[in-house]
C-alpha cells in the first residue's frame, strides 16, 4: 500500500518552502526542461559567476581595469617616431578603449532569480525574455559604433546601450548541501569605462584629440550568479 501520510507530508512541506520564499520577494524552481542544456553547476562559490556555456567569469569593481591599446593594431606610441620629412600630422587616428570596472547586473523582472533550500536544482526559464540596460555617451570625437569597435579590440567583449533577449542556458545550479539557502540570478557583466581619441601629430607622437566616449554598458551574453543567501 502506497504511503499516503509521506506523501502528504513531503508536499505540505513543499508549499511552506514556496510560501516562505514568494513571502521574501523570490521564487522557487526546479530544472528548466525545454530543450539542451549545460550540465548543471555545483559551484559553491559564493556569488560565483558563470556564463551560458557554463565557463566562470570573473568581474573587478572598482578596479583600474584592462584595454589601452591592448588590442592587435590599438596599442599607443609613446615616442616619437623618425621621420625627417614630418608628414605623420594627421597620418594616423586611433581609438582606445579603458575599463574603470566591471560589475555583475542582474536583468530586470521577478523571474530573474530564482532561491531554494540546499540540495535543490534551480533553473531560469529560457522562454523569457530579460533586458539589463546601460548608457553609451558619445562625443564629436567618438561616435557610438567607433567607441563599440574600440571596447571590442580592446577589452575583448561586445558592448551595447541596452540588451535583451531569451537565454540559450537555464543556468540550472544544485544549492550546496551545506548552503540552508541559494539563489540563482541571470544578468549582464556590465562595463565602465572611456574610449579616448588619438591623433598623430607633427612629431609623428599619437596624442589625445576631444573628449572620450563614455559607457557603463552590458555585455551581449548573459551570464548566472549563484548568491549564498544563508
Amino acid at each position: 500500500m502506497p504511503n499516503l501520510g509521506g506523501e502528504m507530508k513531503k508536499t505540505i512541506a513543499t508549499l511552506v518552502l514556496a510560501t516562505v520564499l514568494v513571502g521574501t520577494g523570490g521564487t522557487m524552481a526546479l530544472a528548466d526542461e525545454s530543450g539542451p542544456d549545460t550540465p548543471i553547476s555545483t559551484d559553491a562559490t559564493e556569488n560565483g559567476i558563470v556564463s551560458e556555456d557554463g565557463s566562470p567569469r570573473s568581474v573587478d569593481e572598482g578596479g583600474t581595469g584592462t584595454g589601452a591599446g591592448s588590442g592587435s593594431g590599438g596599442g599607443l606610441q609613446h615616442s616619437p617616431v623618425s621621420s625627417p620629412s614630418s608628414l605623420c600630422e594627421g597620418g594616423r587616428i586611433v581609438y582606445t578603449a579603458r575599463d574603470a570596472s566591471t560589475a555583475f547586473t542582474v536583468a530586470s523582472g521577478k523571474d530573474a532569480t530564482v532561491s531554494g533550500e540546499s540540495d535543490i536544482t534551480l533553473s531560469i526559464s529560457r522562454s523569457t525574455t530579460f533586458s539589463v540596460g546601460g548608457s553609451i555617451t558619445s562625443t564629436t570625437g567618438v561616435s557610438v559604433s567607433a567607441g563599440v569597435a574600440a571596447v571590442k579590440e580592446d577589452i575583448g567583449v561586445t558592448i551595447s546601450a541596452n540588451y535583451s533577449g531569451t537565454s540559450s542556458s537555464s543556468g540550472s545550479w544544485k544549492v550546496p548541501h551545506n548552503w540552508k539557502l541559494g539563489r540563482l540570478e541571470i544578468g549582464s557583466i556590465k562595463h565602465t569605462g572611456s574610449v579616448q581619441r588619438y591623433v598623430e601629430n607633427k612629431a609623428c607622437k599619437l596624442v589625445a584629440s576631444g573628449d572620450p566616449l563614455r559607457y557603463k554598458a552590458p555585455e551581449r551574453g548573459w551570464g548566472f550568479r549563484h548568491v549564498h543567501v544563508s
